[in-house]
């Protein structure tokens, strides 16, 4: 797998689409990135959230490079694939550091015009600004809970 230890994005920005379903990169985001390292594009993809994920271009291609590959997966894989690569969509940034989303994605997603991108280790999520104000209060309030059930989740996985 390619080196992608370094990147880590974090942090939520509230950013508005224009008229051509584009988002500016916010610098604390674009300076977290390193085109040698990540790429100069990113895949959107439908998120396990049904939130559009923003992963940089190599990032996600390493991931994807891990997985093994069936003549005849079943179903259940394959169906994963579609969602994953069959529903992909790779965008580059422009000259004024704007990432379009296809239209049709962020409608079908529920993205009005303002949005929250949210930084998640090493992929970005797009998400309606206030579902991301009512989420991240629920987040706050059970991250007692939250943290607890991550690590027995994690004794369990490494059992």
């Amino acid at each position: 797998m390619e080196n992608t230890t370094n990147l880590f994005l974090y942090g939520n920005h509230e950013l508005s689409f224009d008229e051509k379903f584009r988002l500016s990169m916010p610098l604390e985001i674009r300076e977290s990135l390193d085109v040698e390292r990540d790429g100069d594009g990113f895949f959107v993809v439908e998120g396990m959230n049904l939130r559009l994920w923003l992963w940089p271009d190599k990032v996600y291609r390493a991931m994807v490079s891990q997985r093994g590959s069936e003549m005849v997966p079943g179903i259940e894989t394959h169906e994963l694939e579609l969602l994953n690569y069959g529903l992909a969509d790779r965008q580059e940034m422009d000259k004024q550091n704007r990432i379009r989303i296809p239209e049709k994605r962020a409608k079908e997603a529920g993205l009005g015009k303002e949005v929250t991108l949210v930084g998640v280790r090493q992929h970005l999520e797009i998400w309606p600004r206030q579902e991301w104000d009512v989420y991240s209060k629920m987040l706050r309030a059970r991250g007692s809970e939250i943290a607890i059930r991550a690590r027995q989740a994690e004794m369990v996985n490494k059992a």
